[in-house]
């Protein structure tokens, strides 16, 4: 049985010979991130430079704009570290405007 160019491969045989590649479609277009549309990765206490921007759509990005909101002290964020049942839980002040 004789071997065909599709079963020896892409641009194997001689039909193909000069002829130019398949033409690609452009890449998507970026546009600049909106600032709302976005979170600075930064250092712990913003200790020097941001170091990248991330898509607050993304889960990182929701991670650090949570972490970013988060208001309690630094002793009470790392004590919660601890207690990983309180991971996601709404501050009572939060839930008393909720329940209004």
């Amino acid at each position: 049985a004789a071997l065909t160019s599709a079963s020896k491969g892409r641009n194997a045989g001689p039909k193909d010979a000069g002829h130019p590649p398949a033409e690609r479609p452009p890449p998507p277009q970026m546009t600049a991130p909106e600032a709302e549309d976005v979170v600075e990765i930064r250092p712990p206490r913003g200790m020097g430079p941001a170091l990248g921007l991330v898509r607050r759509d993304s889960w990182l990005g929701g991670v650090l704009a949570a972490h970013l909101r988060d208001q309690r002290s630094v002793a009470e964020q790392t004590a919660d570290l601890f207690r990983p049942w309180r991971w996601g839980a709404a501050a009572p002040a939060a839930e008393a405007e909720a329940k209004h």
